[in-house]
C-alpha cells in the first residue's frame, strides 16, 4: 500500500464519505481529534493489541509522531 499525506485547509462545506469496502466494513468515520491525543490513542492500541493491531496503525503512528515533531519545531 502506498499512502500520500497532504497539508490542507478545512472548509465548512461537508460532503458524503466515499469509503472503500474495507473501510465501510470497519465502520470508519472521521472525527476531529488533537494530534497528541491521536498519537496516545494509537500507542494504546499498539500496546493493547501487541502484534495484532491493523498494520496501518503502526504506519499512521509514525507519521503522526513526525508531524508532531515538525510542528513543535516551528
Amino acid at each position: 500500500m502506498i499512502s500520500h499525506y497532504y497539508l490542507c485547509e478545512v472548509s465548512d462545506k461537508q460532503t458524503l464519505q466515499q469509503l472503500d469496502d474495507y473501510e465501510a466494513e470497519l465502520d470508519l468515520c472521521p472525527i476531529w481529534i488533537g494530534l497528541d491525543k491521536a498519537i496516545r490513542r494509537n500507542e494504546g492500541i499498539l500496546e493493547k493489541e501487541n502484534n495484532n493491531a491493523n498494520p496501518w496503525v503502526y504506519r499512521e503512528t509514525l507519521v503522526l509522531r513526525e508531524i508532531f515533531l515538525r510542528a513543535s519545531q516551528d
